[in-house]
C-alpha cells in the first residue's frame, strides 16, 4: 500500500575511515527470521537520528556492537562536521550532541543504565548512575538545549500511567530537575510533549496532550498500526511518524486528527555519491510491479520474474539499479541488474557477501524525524555511510 508522493534525497555521505570518517565494523549475521546465511557477514549498524534543529547525528557502531570494540563515534553532520569518540564497557543506546561537540549518552553496563555527559575530547564530565531506564528508553532534546530521558519502572512492554515518566536532566550538573508522569513520551522540536498508551478496554491507542489535558483515541486498524505501534518522532506541525517491520518495512505519517496521509511499503533503498538516492516501493494494486523513486523523479519497474519479491540494494555506475532476490533460506540469491529506465540488463549469482559488496539500508529509528518532516535512514555500502531523507511531497 502506498499513500501520497515521496521525495527521496541524499542528505550526507561519510566514508569508512577509522580516523576522520565512520569506523567500519564487519560482523557475522544474527540468527533472525527470514534469510540468514552463517557465511554472510554484514556491516554493523550505523544509526542516525535528527537533532532538534534537523541536523543528522550518526552513532557508530549501533547500540548492540559498541561492547565488542569498546568505543563509539558520534558525528554531528553540520558544517563542519563534529566528531567525538567515546570509550565504553557496555552499550551506548542513544546520544545527543550540541554544536560544540558536548554530548550526552544513554549507556548500559550489564543490567544497569546511566546517563553520561561527554566533553568534546571524549572525557566524562559527569555520570548519573542507576537511572530507571530500559533498552527502549531514549534521550529527547529540544531547540532550547534541554535534554530529557524517558524512564520506566514497568517490567514489561505494556506500561500504564505512573509506570512511565519523563525526566529532565540538567546538562551541566547531571541532576534531575523535573519529572512528569504519563506514559510513553514523545517530544516536538520546541519541547512540547505528548504521551501515548494502549487502552485494552477500547482496543485503541490513546494520545494525551498534557498541556491541554485532551485525549485522542486512535482506532486499531492496519494503517494506523503502522504508525502507532512504532512511533519514531513528531514534526513541528504536530504530525506523528511511525514504522513497522510486520509484512515488510512500512513507514507512515498520521495527522494530529488521526488520519494517515503518507504510507510507504519499502522494498529497499540504495545510494551513491554520483547518482544519489533511490527507493523501491511496490504499487498499491497488490501486484509485483514496483516504482523506483529517486531525486529527479520516478521509474516504473514492470517486474519480470527475475524481479518478483526482490529488494533494491545498490546503484550501478550507469545510474541503473541492482536488486537482490532470495528464493529460499539456503540460497545466496540472485543480483538483478536494471538500467536507469528500469529495464532488465542481466542477472548473476549474488554470493554470500552481497550485503558487503553491493549495499544494505537500515530502517528509520527513534528520533529520526526532522522538524520539517523528513525521515532519516542510512544506507551502508563499500564506499561508506549515506544518510538518505524520505519526505512526503505535501
Amino acid at each position: 500500500m502506498v499513500i501520497g508522493d515521496t521525495v527521496v534525497r541524499l542528505r550526507a555521505f561519510v566514508p569508512w575511515d577509522a580516523t576522520e570518517g565512520v569506523p567500519e565494523l564487519i560482523i557475522p549475521p544474527l540468527p533472525t527470521g527470514g534469510y540468514s546465511d552463517p557465511s554472510a557477514s554484514v556491516r554493523a549498524n550505523v544509526r542516525v537520528r535528527s537533532l532538534p534543529d534537523g541536523t543528522p547525528l550518526l552513532l557508530a557502531p549501533g547500540p548492540l556492537w559498541a561492547r565488542f570494540v569498546g568505543r563509539v563515534r558520534l558525528i554531528r553532520l553540520s558544517s563542519p562536521a563534529v566528531r567525538v569518540d567515546i570509550a565504553t564497557d557496555g552499550l551506548i543506546w542513544d546520544a545527543v550532541m550540541d554544536t560544540d561537540g558536548h554530548a550526552i549518552v544513554l549507556e548500559q553496563i550489564k543490567d544497569r543504565f546511566a546517563v553520561r555527559a561527554v566533553r568534546p575530547d571524549g572525557t566524562t564530565a559527569w555520570t548519573m548512575k542507576r537511572v530507571a531506564a530500559q533498552y527502549h528508553s531514549q534521550l529527547l532534546a529540544d531547540t532550547q538545549g534541554r535534554v530529557f530521558l524517558t524512564c520506566t519502572d514497568a517490567p514489561d512492554h505494556a506500561p500504564t500511567m505512573g509506570d512511565v515518566f519523563l525526566t529532565r536532566v540538567d546538562d551541566r550538573s547531571g541532576h534531575v530537575v523535573a519529572r512528569r508522569e504519563g506514559c510513553i513520551s514523545h517530544m516536538y522540536p520546541d519541547g512540547r510533549v505528548i504521551f501515548t498508551r494502549w487502552d485494552d478496554t477500547r482496543d485503541s491507542w490513546v494520545i494525551l496532550d498534557p498541556q491541554t489535558g485532551t485525549e485522542s483515541v486512535i482506532e486499531d486498524i492496519d494503517n494506523n498500526r503502522v504508525v502507532m505501534s512504532g512511533l519514531i518522532g513528531l514534526d513541528a506541525d504536530g504530525r506523528l511518524y511511525g514504522k513497522t517491520a510486520i509484512g515488510g518495512d512500512c513507514l507512515g505519517r498520521m495527522t494530529s486528527a488521526g488520519h494517515i496521509d503518507w504510507l510507504l511499503d519499502i522494498d529497499g533503498i540504495a545510494a551513491s555519491q554520483r547518482h544519489g538516492a533511490a527507493m523501491l516501493v511496490r504499487d498499491d494494486q497488490g501486484s509485483d510491479n514496483g516504482v523506483v523513486l529517486y531525486e529527479e523523479g520516478r521509474v516504473w519497474v514492470n517486474t519480470p520474474p527475475e524481479c518478483e519479491d526482490a529488494t533494491l540494494k545498490g546503484r550501478r555506475d550507469d545510474g541503473g539499479y541492482m536488486l537482490h532476490k532470495v528464493t529460499n533460506r539456503n540460497d545466496h540469491g540472485t543480483l538483478v541488474h536494471l538500467d536507469p529506465h528500469g529495464r532488465l540488463i542481466t542477472t548473476e549469482p549474488a554470493g554470500s557477501d552481497a550485503n558487503l559488496t553491493v549495499g544494505d539500508f537500515r530502517m528509520a529509528s527513534k528520533s529520526s524525524v526532522t522538524p520539517d518532516g523528513e525521515v532519516l535512514v542510512t544506507v551502508l555500502n563499500p564506499a561508506g555511510v549515506h544518510v538518505v531523507g524520505l519526505k512526503a511531497s505535501s
